[in-house]
């Protein structure tokens, strides 16, 4: 407990950013490695204005293909924590409204 704060979850992360040079185009990967096993891959590609956009999210899509990166709707580190390692406190938050069951 810190002050009127409860510590509900401790994780160590390790975070590797790289920078790839693919199809001509500059991405940025962060790869993050939670201490309980869970890894996550946020893949990033800046543009200069809005019309960029879809052809940059077209670009990631393939590019973390070509990886083997699966996109989508990937659950949070704390998501993940909570539901492998404490299932009761997990529910109760679904059961809140402040998670949703994926």
């Amino acid at each position: 407990r810190v002050g009127r704060l409860w510590i509900v979850a401790e994780i160590r992360t390790v975070r590797e950013s790289r920078e790839i040079v693919w199809g001509g185009r500059r991405f940025r990967v962060d790869l993050d490695r939670a201490d309980f096993g869970y890894a996550v891959a946020e893949v990033e590609l800046q543009v200069a204005c809005e019309s960029e956009v879809e052809q940059a999210t077209t670009d990631i899509h393939a590019l973390a293909a070509a990886y083997g990166i699966v996109g989508g709707d990937v659950p949070s580190k704390l998501f993940e924590f909570l539901r492998l390692k404490s299932p009761a406190h997990f529910q109760i938050l679904i059961d809140c409204g402040v998670f949703r069951k994926k």
